[in-house]
């Protein structure tokens, strides 16, 4: 029975695309430390809170 060596698959990410709730802001953060070449900013849509994360409401817990 013959078999075959596979060589390893190298996948890599061009890009990310962030949104967040302060461009500006993210734009000096990411710039300082020097991957801004690799992040696509946008303004998020959604409401957040003053330390920038989303809220989702909490599901119901099941009785």
């Amino acid at each position: 029975m013959a078999t075959t060596a596979s060589a390893p698959v190298t996948t890599s990410v061009a890009a990310v695309t962030l949104e967040v709730a302060d461009l500006e802001a993210a734009r000096r953060f990411h710039s300082a430390f020097g991957v801004e070449a690799y992040l696509h900013l946008r303004a998020s849509q959604e409401h957040c809170d003053p330390d920038g994360f989303v809220r989702e409401a909490a599901a119901p817990t099941p009785s």
